[in-house]
């Protein structure tokens, strides 16, 4: 009975009207706070550097960021250390024409051209220039397209830019993402290969590690109005597969892709999220389905987990390809600058059948990572610290199986932007 009575007036007092005033006047307290902080963000996003001009009621904006690093990476033999464009947010210049026909309609065109001088997506041991002998990313237009706006019946864009299903796999609210610690962990070291212990050269690491959400592409993009953060999209693209003259062509020209996507503050926190379904053609005309999803919540503590899964169906391909990614992280104004944001994160996934088993099984890949970003506010940069670890299990050569070692990449950068012209759907 001692023990009964001390928890029994404890459950009292809780239940008492002064302690739920107390806890009404605590929730208050956080509302407000909240809401300090979304006047805050309003005020920096009012304040950001702009780079525009209006002629004859066109609203011309130029944006732009440049994303450099320095990148040490060990994978066998292989010991180097580059000086190269991060494509975890490629180097960048944008461009945006707009006009407003009142507040509920805006029509306009968006290029957004890449500036990646020395892209990680390109870059292999034994040269500290993109190889010298090509630089695919270098004067890519990622953007060309025109669009139109509507409040009320969505959103619509014909020309090169993002499908449906592009970047459905990257809902992520950590901060940390354009770094090297987004889903797409092949980012930071894409173009540097694997050599098994024979010295085979097996493929460029980006071969190994993808989250199969697709590519940019020409295509026809309509997204529905936001309802209570919810939005539905949709797209046509050109398939980009080839043909021999054998191929049975009919319908092949234009690639499918629909995706669900929310956005909004919910009880738990900030959450952002996407879901998508697309299907490619191979160069043989054999059909690909891939299902796509991620989510990401952030915390008003600041803690946020992330996580994102595809599955792939290939024609004439027994094993499934797969990929999941999850992630946790921190961000705080520990100092007056801006942000730090912390984060640790895990892959693992089975996409490459090129050097799979004789059985069929594919490569297994894993990667971790640990990555720091410290915002500087007043200079619209943000440096980082990333450390990535890369493995490979299931490595086959001529049937026979191959000892390949793991690959590490260690890297300092910062992202410095002004304004982003592009729009929030392309």
């Amino acid at each position: 009975m001692s023990k009964v009575l001390p928890v029994l007036g404890l459950s009292l007092a809780y239940a008492s009207p002064g302690h739920a005033q107390a806890l009404d006047d605590r929730i208050g307290q956080l509302e407000a706070r909240v809401a300090d902080q979304q006047s805050q963000i309003e005020a920096m996003e009012a304040d950001a550097p702009r780079l525009s001009t209006d002629v004859g009621g066109v609203e011309l904006t130029f944006g732009g960021r440049v994303n450099a690093m320095v990148l040490h990476a060990g994978q066998g033999p292989n010991d180097q250390t580059f000086i190269a464009d991060n494509d975890g947010s490629g180097s960048r210049l944008e461009f945006r024409g707009e006009s407003r026909v009142d507040d509920n309609l805006s029509a306009g065109l968006e290029i957004v051209v890449s500036a990646e001088v020395n892209s990680s997506n390109n870059i292999d041991f034994g040269s500290n220039d993109d190889n010298a002998d090509e630089n695919d990313d270098l004067g890519d237009f990622r953007q060309a397209h025109f669009f139109v706006d509507s409040d009320r019946f969505g959103y619509i864009s014909i020309g090169q830019g993002d499908t449906a299903a592009e970047d459905t796999a990257h809902a992520d609210l950590s901060g940390t993402d354009f770094a090297g610690s987004g889903s797409d962990v092949d980012d930071v070291a894409g173009g540097l290969h694997f050599f098994d212990d024979d010295g085979n050269d097996l493929a460029s690491l980006d071969d190994f590690f993808d989250m199969q959400d697709g590519d940019r592409a020409v295509r026809a993009l309509y997204i529905t109005p936001d309802l209570n953060g919810f939005s539905f999209g949709i797209s046509a693209a050109n398939s980009q597969s080839g043909s021999d003259g054998d191929d049975d062509l009919n319908g092949s020209g234009l690639e499918p892709a629909v995706a669900l996507y929310y956005e909004g503050e919910t009880g738990i926190g900030d959450v952002a999220a996407a879901l998508s379904y697309r299907r490619t053609r191979l160069d043989d005309d054999l059909e690909n389905d891939f299902l796509v999803g991620s989510a990401s919540v952030l915390l008003a503590s600041g803690l946020n987990a992330t996580v994102a899964a595809s599955r792939g169906d290939i024609e004439g391909q027994d094993e499934t390809p797969t990929a999941y990614f999850m992630k946790l992280g921190y961000l705080r104004d520990i100092l007056d600058t801006g942000e730090t944001r912390f984060s640790v994160d895990y892959f693992r996934g089975r996409n490459n059948a090129e050097f799979g088993s004789p059985g069929g099984d594919l490569v297994e890949a894993h990667s971790w990572g640990f990555f720091a970003v410290q915002e500087f506010a007043d200079i619209n940069t943000e440096a980082y610290l990333g450390f990535r670890h890369y493995e490979l299990d299931g490595v086959f050569v001529e049937d026979i199986r191959r000892d390949v070692d793991d690959m590490n990449a260690v890297l300092v950068g910062a992202r410095v932007r002004f304004l982003p012209a592009q729009h929030a759907y392309g």
